[in-house]
């Protein structure tokens, strides 16, 4: 049994004594149940906006609170309840804000978030979870305490969201890696995949090849050890990182003009724009459209009268932005480098590697995967010593 893999359970704000309904593909409905309020003017008149938004990401459930509070009162404590959904256990604490202690009661991770300001945002609260059985349900609730209660200030208010999903099954699988073979572009200076037909069914009742291949050639990761001394080698990269969520960051309009164009700050945050903060441990891929180039090795090298490659790739900038600020598990490309093809200094590499964080190289069909909401697994040979290998990498959503 696979984990849910829903990416937008609900978002929306809930006011008090107001039923709210919502359209779209996830059935959902929300329910603000305020408690007894002193002097409230009007019993439609909210008292504090809450936008409660809830989302699991393979097995990771992360809630984001957003407060808009109208009173001058400081808000004494926030009480969130992060739902264990049916058919899960829960597993382990990721992330919370303002080191919230947190505890299990039930079916429910419960934070307790002292002294909240007006205007403030809180989250993410995430925890991971396993599965025993269908995931269907997710659920949050808040419970808020004011300071010190004021007219047409609800005591304690109570949030509640209820939010349905399919159930957690896998419904396509795409497969990101391009066959290898002796046709199959490669960096400059290397040698083609040499393949000798050791054994065959006629003459010996079985089939086996020798291989003999640079281990940076076709769809492949860079480990960590390829750019950064003392790094993380091919057999030592933890197998949690090798199973992640995908962002598809595209440029391929960009690229059809410009072959040199980067993936910049500015496309992570307009992407984030659309689709929320990317989620830690991600892998963020970069879909230029260069594998419609596979097939010809001089359009796919793009090399001018001056030797020098053109082809697209992540800029320093987004590399280090998405290290730092995102935590990421990698970064991946549908062209031969991490770096754009004119690059000398390959700083993207220097960046990603020596972090013990992986690349990969020679994508295909990120065009058809999803900006968000896909999981990839990295199948990658666990040589030892190797600064990485050919690769096999799929993607389900």
């Amino acid at each position: 049994m696979c984990l849910p893999n829903v990416t937008e359970h609900i978002e929306a704000g809930l006011r008090r004594r107001e039923f709210l309904k919502y359209a779209g593909s996830v059935a959902a409905a929300g329910l603000f149940e305020a408690g007894e309020a002193i002097g409230a003017p009007h019993p439609l008149e909210p008292d504090l906006d809450l936008e409660f938004a809830a989302r699991m990401e393979g097995p990771a459930i992360a809630f984001t609170l957003t407060l808009h509070n109208p009173h001058r009162e400081e808000i004494r404590q926030i009480r969130l309840a992060g739902p264990i959904p049916g058919g899960t256990t829960f597993s382990r604490v990721l992330e919370v804000p303002r080191r919230s202690p947190a505890h299990v009661e039930g079916d429910e991770v419960i934070w307790e978030v002292p002294r909240v300001a007006p205007e403030s945002s809180l989250g993410p609260f995430r925890y991971e979870v396993q599965a025993t059985g269908e995931a269907v349900v997710v659920q949050g609730r808040a419970r808020v305490s004011w300071s010190h209660p004021t007219a047409g200030t609800a005591v304690s208010p109570t949030l509640t969201l209820v939010a349905r999903a399919e159930a957690a099954a896998w419904q396509k699988i795409l497969d990101l890696s391009h066959t290898l073979s002796s046709s199959t572009p490669i960096w400059p200076g290397y040698t083609p995949i040499q393949i000798q037909t050791l054994v065959t069914h006629d003459k010996d009742g079985y089939y086996a090849n020798q291989w003999t291949v640079h281990e940076h050639h076709g769809t492949h990761l860079d480990a960590p050890l390829h750019f950064g001394k003392g790094k993380w080698a091919a057999d030592e990269i933890p197998e949690t990182s090798l199973v992640c969520p995908a962002v598809v960051i595209h440029v391929h309009e960009r690229a059809k003009t410009n072959a040199d164009t980067l993936v910049t700050i500015d496309d992570v945050r307009a992407w984030e724009g659309r689709h929320g903060r990317i989620p830690r441990g991600a892998a963020v891929f970069m879909h230029s459209g260069w594998e419609s180039r596979i097939g010809d090795q001089a359009a796919y090298r793009n090399m001018d009268d001056k030797q020098v490659l053109h082809f697209p790739g992540f800029s320093p900038e987004a590399a280090d932005f998405l290290l730092k600020q995102r935590q990421i598990n990698g970064i991946g490309v549908d062209t031969l480098s991490l770096d754009y093809g004119a690059s000398k200094e390959f700083k993207v590499h220097y960046a990603v590697l020596p972090a013990n964080k992986w690349g990969l190289e020679n994508l295909a069909n990120l065009g058809k995967l999803p900006e968000r909401g896909a999981t990839v697994f990295v199948g990658l040979p666990k040589v030892k010593g190797a600064s990485g290998g050919p690769t096999r990498v799929i993607a389900v959503w």
